[in-house]
């Protein structure tokens, strides 16, 4: 870290971001095993938000087949919730692809810490909807997800948690990492961009119906309470997943050397093509 305030370009082994590669006392497949954590979440990740993205409208109908619309009557309402779940998906994917970019760019114990309050704060938000009230105007009714796929997911999340738990204090004597601007000039607006993408997204977590009045026209949205419900539970696990994917991407931008940046700086750029 010196090195990097007189001028010179630090070197990968003296970055704390990286400190687990040295510390470590097991290394898996050639891989340390902060950064064998973070491969393996992130590939996990990327596999269970797969068929949101590539087929979202058959995947919304298998995690919430109760109290759905009829796509041949209200073909505005299906479209508009199948359009949501395809963003909750294409979010968790881009999330999935920066956990893998951090096991290469930033992999240390920061990076574990982040992914596992992502975890917890998206299993807070799914608790009422599959372990709350069976009362008729209940989120878990209303929103009608199958218990069996969404128990599923549940139990999943928190295995990998438990996973990355362990990992962390498994390695807590590498230390966490000091962050620090690298000097490339796009660091500067990937920085200034993720901490407003961040910010404003923290309101539909937490007022869900405020953000929906602000994204979708006067009207354009169905009155049925049903469908209502659904729109509430998808703007806030978009906006979960909005504030996860750009305060991970300023975190990574953060723990980043000059030489790692541009990993974290080419995703950046694909990411917003």
């Amino acid at each position: 870290q010196s090195a990097k305030n007189l001028g010179h370009p630090p070197t990968p082994s003296s970055h704390p971001a990286l400190e687990p590669l040295r510390t470590s006392s097991m290394a898996i497949f050639g891989f340390d095993e902060v950064q064998l954590c973070l491969l393996v979440t992130g590939a996990f990740m990327g596999l269970v938000a797969l068929p949101g993205v590539v087929k979202p409208a058959w995947h919304m109908k298998k995690l919430l087949p109760f109290k759905l619309p009829d796509p041949n009557k209200d073909v505005k309402t299906t479209s508009q919730l199948v359009l949501n779940h395809y963003m909750m998906s294409t979010t968790r994917l881009q999330t999935a692809g920066l956990v893998i970019a951090m096991a290469y760019a930033c992999p240390g114990i920061t990076t574990i810490v982040y992914l596992i309050m992502f975890y917890v704060a998206t299993l807070t938000l799914a608790y009422p909807y599959v372990f709350g009230s069976s009362k008729m105007d209940s989120k878990k009714t209303l929103v009608g997800m199958d218990d069996k796929a969404a128990t599923m997911l549940v139990i999943v999340g928190g295995v990998f948690m438990a996973y990355l738990a362990v990992t962390l204090v498994m390695n807590l004597g590498s230390g966490f990492a000091t962050l620090s601007m690298p000097s490339e000039p796009m660091a500067v607006t990937i920085v200034a961009v993720s901490t407003l993408f961040t910010v404003s997204n923290l309101p539909p977590i937490f007022n869900p119906a405020m953000a929906l009045e602000q994204y979708m026209e006067k009207g354009a949205m169905s009155k049925d309470k049903y469908a209502i419900a659904k729109y509430g539970m998808y703007m806030r696990f978009n906006g979960n997943g909005w504030v996860f994917l750009n305060g991970g991407t300023l975190l990574a931008v953060l723990q980043t050397t000059d030489e790692t940046f541009p990993i974290i700086g080419a995703l950046f750029v694909v990411y917003n093509l």
